[in-house]
């Protein structure tokens, strides 16, 4: 697999699969404190581990996520 400036390119394909998740709650309550926010990126991480999934950010001061899949990869074949 060789990469280029974040496209990944393989002998059969080229692609740059990104993902922007962002958490809101009604009102927009702060919701990601202490042991919740610490426990979601514990649960962030391990999952991408299993799935080799690469967290691009996770931003600790607002609630968003950005990873990079590869292409042999869906949002739906992912599980917790």
């Amino acid at each position: 697999m060789v990469f280029d400036k974040g496209i990944r390119k393989t002998r059969w394909s080229t692609y740059d699969l990104n993902y922007h998740f962002v958490w809101i709650t009604k009102y927009r309550k702060p919701f990601l404190l202490n042991e919740i926010k610490t426990e979601l990126e514990r649960i962030i991480y391990s999952t991408a581990k299993n799935h080799e999934i690469t967290v691009l950010s996770l931003c600790p001061a607002r609630p968003r996520t950005f990873v990079r899949l590869c292409s042999s990869k869906t949002l739906s074949c992912i599980h917790y």
